[in-house]
């Protein structure tokens, strides 16, 4: 159940060099003795329910029909009546490695000390969000804490869509005593994370007409590419470009376009995630012969207009090429235009910002990817949309089936929708949280809302009787899903201690 033997030097180097939580150390080192990623979880759910004992001699353990696992553990004496205080953090990790011989589903991590980090040999660390995991049963073993109820959730699943919090059961795993929801997921220590956006991916399906080339039509191909993108929740804010917008604006407002040359799109496709901003794109193309040049040489006049305009934001030049194409179909002119005024109809950016928070866009959508291939005579497009109030997206998605019905096309849900979590910077654990903080660090709290998903959101839509308030923490972790992640040591010790303080605060 508890396996250290392989990595005791380590376990030692670490309790030296950075002392204070031990337990931290014991826990973590333990779980990533499991493999454990996105799908491969159940040996580390039946884990949890194996150590509940040596976490607390009083632990109840219950796993639900997916994976996740809560332990309860009772309160100290005279503190029964108190709100209980859920940590929660999640089992899976994201599995990146450079080793072409590793299998995360098999091979166990190779950590070691790097100065002030914790780090492993080619592949993911695993601390997010193993240190939470830690953390959480650190706390919930420390006898010296005098505490509320406490609720330990452990969720599967969360890197690849909050499978694990999306199947919680009202009822099942939380009491309806929950009240204090604190996610350990958070990858900078001193921020308090105080809201979260939800997030509703929709795909769209337009149907299109494609016929033979006309005689004397010369075809070509137009490639975006070098924008910066970026995530299409946290990196909305800042304006970077749509390299499908771009292609769209220069097929159809182009001066010659717009003298009434006709155009026919054979393939169009842009974007590679539902979550980023796309940052290349690239269409073939075929136009009248002798309007051919006129034609390139209008694309690349808005081509360079964008690149004026957006020179403040992108930063590094954005590239354009151009070359010759050889095709003998392509949608009609008609079936062309509706598809480039499709792409400029679907808002890409920022619709509101949050009056709580003033640095916080409230809800965002972004034209994520756009598919069109050279034999079909369908384009399908992906489109996400975030908000932190509870219901924005249902005006934004009003929106969408209106654009969508216009245009004939279809539209459906993808995967779950994912609820928000506004910013409610006055509850009692946000307001503790940052006293607490700043008690403990002896200086300011950052406190952050950020435009992105967490657990938090659909844990507290799972559970609305209890009215929970929620923050996320954790320690400093650098680099998350890459092979050059990185925990850092000292931050993950004054998290522990920090909690320590916020627990009592909250159970007093």
């Amino acid at each position: 159940m508890l396996r250290l033997e392989r990595n005791r030097e380590l376990y030692d180097e670490l309790k030296t060099k950075f002392p204070g939580c031990d337990n931290v150390w014991k826990w973590f080192l333990a779980l990533n003795e499991i493999p454990r990623p996105s799908g491969h979880t159940a040996a580390a759910s039946r884990w949890i329910s194996e150590i509940a004992a040596k976490v607390h001699p009083e632990a109840t353990v219950k796993t639900d029909a997916v994976g996740n696992v809560c332990l309860k553990i009772p309160a100290s004496r005279g503190k029964e009546h108190l709100p209980a205080i859920v940590l929660q953090t999640h089992l899976d990790m994201v599995p990146t490695t450079n080793r072409p011989d590793f299998d995360f589903t098999r091979d166990l991590i190779e950590m070691y000390v790097d100065e002030a980090f914790l780090r492993a040999r080619q592949t993911t660390l695993g601390a997010d969000d193993g240190s939470g995991v830690a953390i959480a049963l650190a706390l919930a073993e420390d006898p010296t804490l005098d505490h509320a109820p406490i609720e330990l959730l452990f969720t599967i699943d969360e890197e690849t869509g909050l499978i694990g919090a999306c199947a919680l059961q009202p009822g099942e795993l939380l009491s309806n005593n929950a009240k204090y929801l604190i996610n350990v997921d958070s990858e900078e220590f001193g921020e308090i994370c105080l809201s979260c956006a939800g997030g509703a991916n929709r795909h769209l399906r337009f149907p299109m007409r494609r016929g033979p080339l006309e005689a004397n039509w010369k075809c070509g191909k137009i490639n975006i590419d070098m924008l910066m993108g970026g995530h299409s929740g946290c990196d909305i804010h800042l304006s970077r470009a749509n390299a499908i917008k771009w292609l769209a604006l220069m097929l159809s407002e182009n001066e010659c376009a717009l003298s009434g040359t006709p155009y026919r799109i054979c393939s169009l496709n842009g974007g590679n995630a539902h979550n980023a901003v796309p940052s290349h794109a690239e269409v073939e193309f075929a136009v009248p012969a002798a309007k051919y040049n006129e034609f390139v040489t209008g694309m690349t006049t808005i081509f360079n207009a964008l690149v004026s305009r957006w020179r403040h934001v992108e930063t590094k030049p954005p590239q354009c090429h151009v070359v010759d194409a050889t095709f003998d179909q392509a949608l009609s002119f008609s079936s062309s235009r509706t598809a480039c005024r499709v792409l400029e109809c679907i808002h890409h950016g920022v619709f509101s910002w949050s009056e709580q928070v003033d640095t916080l866009v409230e809800t965002s959508q972004s034209l994520s990817i756009v598919r069109l291939e050279r034999t079909s005579n369908e384009i399908f497009i992906v489109v996400f949309a975030r908000s932190s109030h509870p219901t924005a997206l249902t005006h934004v998605h009003k929106t969408l089936e209106s654009i969508t019905a216009i245009y004939g096309g279809s539209i459906a849900v993808h995967g779950t929708d994912l609820s928000g979590w506004p910013a409610e910077p006055n509850s009692k654990l946000a307001k503790t949280a940052v006293s607490v903080f700043e008690a403990v660090a002896k200086g300011p709290a950052k406190v952050t809302s950020i435009h992105a998903g967490l657990e938090c959101g659909v844990i507290m839509s799972k559970f609305p009787a209890n009215n929970m308030e929620a923050i996320s923490v954790g320690p400093t972790v650098l680099n998350p899903h890459t092979v050059d992640e990185r925990l850092e040591c000292p931050s993950a010790c004054k998290l522990y201690e920090y909690m320590v303080k916020l627990i009592a605060a909250l159970s007093s």
